[in-house]
């Protein structure tokens, strides 16, 4: 490292030219980053997932208009010259199911006879609502409860500004028009993050910079490490941005990421720039020093941190595996950009005095209270674990948006006049023709709406089979012979989505509110047992696009969740390989895992679901831990080699490291704070999980690892 510091001393001005240059093409591609924050690239990134959801469509084809869902809405009851005249209008300019003839209807004129009627054409005498609510398959689904609102299925998720710009031209006043669909919440969303970023990261340097002077009392304690983060963030978004990188859902953590090892990193060395000026050297050996003393340290934390991301490139998730890529070269990028620039920044800045960090009190800093210690480590243990245990791994649909949300509001407005929006699909297999596994389906569909209250709907060829046999109470099988009869001579109008022609495969479609992962695979393991009750042969399983949305959440949280225990064992290999003693590494376990630990807990405690807006957390702040424990052990290292009482050695590294690593606990532990203003939910609790972590790793780096070090350290 002396060399490395001789070499940015004596070239400091082709370096800095070569760095001004890369920054500007870096910070000119900023603009050009893209981000794609819909569930698509995590439901693409599981082949095995896709490749099943693929072969069930051979089968049974899913209807194009699930991906959105148009709701209109009059200050009066709908009438059937409303319904033609919607018709009329959306065949003319849009993409959109013939919402009158996608449910079969028996035609009252032809007799009771098996031909499909349209819905319109078979009213009668009825109101619109009145004919709807006799109707199994229309009912709550294309008139509203109240009987004001329509609800128009879509063949496709439309481009959202161009919708608004044919909706609002074409749809007269007073009708009020609603979009539900895919699209528009991801379109929301990406603002919101988008802006929730830019905030998060303004108001974070604007509390930076109010905090650094009451920490180094002068300018340069402010400007260097300011400018160093916000050039490391500049660098890496637009590097990121020329590589083509997109930043999906799971890479909300990135920008806080950079945040933290930066400044982190930047302390530090202003901490021992600081405290080597105040020693008596000069500007350029106060550079070495730290360089050679710190900025070695920073390598170390920076690499571990790093090989911990990259030990994601292990998962079946390609998502997961780009987060690790992105997020480790991140870190290496950081540490370049801040190992450079601030010496070089240093180097040029006129210092006229020593301006070391205040922190009353830390000269007198004792660690030496092991029962209060031991006795405080049990209990934080022990709570953690009643934490944990309350932790649950869950996901929805519109998490993310704040419920003042036009879309947001639109879904709740959806759910509360019509049956639900989101859909839960059964695959089941057999002989679908006979009348007991008719009648089966029928009873398991009936049990699961009328004891699951969040379960509105069940969509089944089965009603079909009902509607065509004339509505009967009980489903005898000269009603279902007749049924199936009639849906036999469908032609085009075959429910295709729902069962083959064969009978041996069938779709059930339940529709539910807008429920998260967990509850989507507990209405799976409540279909199964009624199965086993009812009619063991058929053992429905859970199936379609939301089966894959769902399980590659899963499969993301639980990857990410388990990769920590990866990432820890690297990182402890790599600390018993740099400071050579396995005892070392071992000891550092205890403090890296704590604040994970707490953090773990927390969730449970604060009932925030572990989900993909928050679970990369958990890998920033083990490797925030990490950073903290081999600034202590690297610090400890030195002294140790100037001072052979390990107690002494100890003290004299937690009173000079350990004053950086209170300034980064206090600025980084309020800059988490930042975080809360946002919009986006995921972004508050980082903020509070943050908070958290950085807390925990300063009271265990500065208490329980000094412990450990006495007490089972051998000198060396």
């Amino acid at each position: 490292m002396r060399r490395f510091a001789d070499f940015l001393l004596l070239r400091r001005g082709p370096v800095g030219c070569v760095l001004a240059i890369a920054f500007t093409i870096c910070a000119l591609a900023i603009p050009t980053t893209e981000f794609n924050l819909s569930l698509a690239p995590l439901i693409r990134a599981n082949p095995q997932l896709m490749r099943d959801w693929i072969d069930l469509q051979d089968v049974l084809p899913e209807q194009r208009h699930s991906t959105g869902i148009l709701a209109l809405e009059w200050p009066r009851e709908v009438t059937v010259d409303d319904l033609q005249a919607c018709e009329t209008l959306f065949q003319n300019g849009l993409n959109a199911t013939d919402f009158l003839a996608w449910a079969p209807v028996v035609d009252p004129a032809d007799d009771g006879a098996l031909s499909v009627g349209r819905f319109d054409r078979t009213i009668g005498t009825r109101s619109v609502l009145e004919h709807a609510n006799r109707h199994p398959l229309l009912s709550g689904r294309l008139i509203s409860h109240d009987g004001r609102s329509l609800a128009i299925l879509l063949d496709s998720d439309p481009d959202i500004e161009l919708a608004t710009k044919f909706f609002d031209a074409n749809i007269p006043a007073p009708i009020r028009w609603r979009l539900v669909s895919g699209n528009a919440a991801n379109h929301n969303r990406q603002e919101h993050m988008v802006d929730d970023i830019l905030m998060v990261v303004g108001l974070e340097f604007a509390v930076f910079g109010l905090l650094l002077p009451f920490v180094f009392r002068s300018w340069r304690g402010i400007v260097v490490p300011l400018g160093t983060v916000l050039l490391a963030i500049s660098m890496s978004f637009g590097s990121l941005a020329l590589a083509g990188m997109r930043f999906t859902i799971i890479d909300v953590a990135v920008p806080g990421l950079i945040v933290v090892i930066g400044l982190s990193d930047a302390i530090h060395m202003m901490h021992r720039f600081e405290e080597e000026l105040a020693r008596g050297a000069t500007r350029h050996e106060a550079i070495r020093q730290m360089i050679r003393r710190v900025g070695a340290a920073c390598v170390l934390t920076s690499l571990t941190t790093a090989i911990g991301f990259l030990s994601l490139l292990v998962s079946d998730h390609s998502a997961v595996k780009a987060f690790g890529i992105k997020a480790a070269y991140s870190v290496l990028l950081t540490l370049a950009t801040t190992i450079t620039i601030l010496p070089i920044a240093l180097s040029v800045w006129p210092t006229r005095r020593a301006a070391p960090a205040r922190l009353p009190g830390i000269d007198r800093f004792d660690y030496r209270w092991p029962k209060t210690i031991v006795v405080v480590t049990a209990l934080v243990v022990i709570l953690g674990t009643l934490g944990l245990n309350r932790a649950t791994v869950d996901s929805r649909w519109l998490e993310e948006l704040p419920p003042d949300d036009p879309v947001a509001q639109d879904l709740a407005w959806f759910e509360e006049n019509f049956h639900g929006f989101m859909q839960v699909d059964f695959h089941v297999h057999g002989d679908l023709d006979d009348p007991t596994a008719v009648r089966a389906i029928d009873r398991m569909c009936r049990e699961l709406i009328a004891g699951e209250r969040d379960v509105h709907h069940a969509d089944t060829y089965v009603e079909w089979v009902r509607e065509i046999a004339g509505q009967p109470e009980d489903l005898d099988d000269d009603a279902i012979t007749r049924g199936l009869s009639g849906l036999r001579i469908a032609g085009n109008r075959f429910p295709e989505h729902l069962v083959n022609t064969t009978f041996t495969d069938a779709r059930l479609q339940i529709t539910t509110d807008n429920i998260g992962s967990q509850r989507y695979f507990e209405l799976g393991e409540t279909m199964a047992e009624l199965a086993r009750s009812v009619a063991p042969e058929l053992r429905p399983e859970l199936c379609g696009r939301m089966r894959v949305a769902h399980e590659n959440v899963r499969t993301i949280s639980a990857t990410l969740l388990e990769s920590l225990g990866l990432s820890l064992l690297a990182i402890t290999a790599v600390i018993g390989i740099v400071y050579r003693s396995a005892r070392i590494a071992l000891i550092s376990i205890a403090p890296n895992v704590l604040p994970i630990f707490v953090a773990l807990a927390l969730t449970g405690w604060l009932e925030i679901p572990v989900r993909v807006g928050i679970v990369m957390i958990f890998s920033l702040g083990l490797g925030l831990a990490v950073d903290d424990s081999i600034h202590v052990l690297t610090r400890y290292c030195q002294e140790r080699a100037l001072h052979r009482d390990s107690q002494e050695s100890l003290l004299r590294a937690l009173r000079s490291t350990g004053g950086a690593l209170v300034v980064t606990t206090i600025v980084l532990g309020i800059g988490s704070l930042c975080h809360l203003p946002a919009s986006f939910q995921s972004m508050r609790d980082v903020g509070v999980l943050m908070s958290a972590i950085v807390g925990t790793a300063l009271a265990a780096d500065m208490w329980l690892l000094p412990l450990l070090l006495e007490r089972f350290a051998k000198a060396r």
